[in-house]
């Protein structure tokens, strides 16, 4: 039976233990819901990144978590399961910062979410284990307190925040005016978000084209956004206008030559994004021999001028589609693979 214990992730009272129907962990947490952990997300979790990866799991669940009541399951292949939100190891560990500069921005985003307010006081527990998360920190013990000394002093530096204050729990202190300002700085930019938007027709036949574009953008270190596996309670013109906006590029597959699929890559060329374009070269081969109005499942001629990503098999695919966003768009670090 579960007991009463801490939350892997936050580190707060929660109900953990045994998954029923699965091997792995259970976890029902107020602050990041209920999530049950497969055999492989703990193992990961247990293991040698397993630091890092609680840090991308608490920031995960802090800045991305759905409002739409399901439960979470963690799991290292993606899989089919309405009853859950999908999310692999791959995608939470894509969210570790890049440099120190990302590395202090996503720092201040989890301040802020843990002092919600202008003036609220913000407290970094002086225990081991119950800080390096917030502050991205990859070991317990050794060097951590040393790098939570020099981050918070760097953060001061940039009147990010304010001079620390003596507490028995830990040093306190509050977001500063710079830091409230770099805050909205990150929200226009869309900075969390760090994912690319998928614009296709939607059928049977085409879901192994789905999952090799899925899976090209998050082996490059990206989150795969599309709209059949969105969870949403608005109409879905503005929903969807909205996940573009938040995208960094969209991959737009012309395959059956959707009308849709083509407001949506507009959309977001005006918005200055990357569009990369793909398209079954077996089709295109099939309809070469016809008149241009007679080809209805060929793109249109007039995307004829722009780049595209002609695949004869799904692997061919995925294989195009990683090597074109490392050029356009650039890859993000992936731990997984390292």
């Amino acid at each position: 039976m579960p007991d009463e214990q801490k939350c892997l992730i936050c580190g707060n009272d929660a109900i953990v233990g045994p998954a029923q129907k699965d091997f792995g962990k259970y976890i029902f947490c107020k602050r990041c819901g209920e999530i049950t952990f497969e055999l492989e997300a703990e193992n990961y979790l247990d293991g040698e990144n397993g630091i890092k990866f609680r840090a991308c799991l608490y920031y995960y669940f802090t800045h991305y978590k759905k409002d739409n009541k399901k439960k979470y399951k963690i799991v290292e292949d993606a899989i089919e399961d309405d009853r859950y939100n999908i999310v692999t190891i791959q995608e939470i560990m894509n969210l570790w910062p890049r440099n120190l500069s990302e590395r202090i921005d996503m720092i201040l985003q989890n301040f802020a979410a843990i002092g919600d307010y202008v003036g609220a006081k913000i407290c970094i527990p002086i225990d081991i284990g119950r800080f390096e998360h917030i502050l991205f920190i990859d070991t317990i013990g050794g060097t951590s307190p040393k790098q939570r000394k020099t981050i918070l002093n760097m953060m001061t530096i940039q009147n990010l925040i304010g001079d620390e204050k003596a507490s028995p729990d830990g040093p306190t202190f509050v977001i500063d005016y710079k830091g409230w300002q770099r805050i909205d700085e990150l929200n226009k930019l869309n900075a969390k978000h760090n994912q690319g938007f998928i614009a296709m027709r939607f059928s049977d036949d085409l879901k192994p084209v789905k999952d090799a574009i899925i899976s090209a953008i998050n082996d490059a270190g990206y989150h795969a956004q599309i709209m059949d596996n969105l969870e949403h309670n608005g109409q879905i013109v503005p929903e969807m206008l909205y996940q573009i906006r938040m995208s960094d590029f969209l991959v737009a597959d012309l395959t059956g030559n959707r009308g849709g699929v083509y407001f949506e890559a507009g959309y977001a060329l005006a918005l200055n994004k990357e569009v990369i374009l793909t398209v079954n070269k077996n089709i295109l081969d099939a309809e070469n021999h016809l008149p241009e109005k007679e080809k209805n499942n060929s793109p249109h001629f007039d995307v004829a001028q722009y780049k595209q990503i002609r695949y004869d098999s799904p692997d061919d695919l995925k294989n195009q589609l990683y090597k074109r966003i490392e050029a356009t768009v650039g890859l993000r670090n992936n731990i997984t693979n390292k």
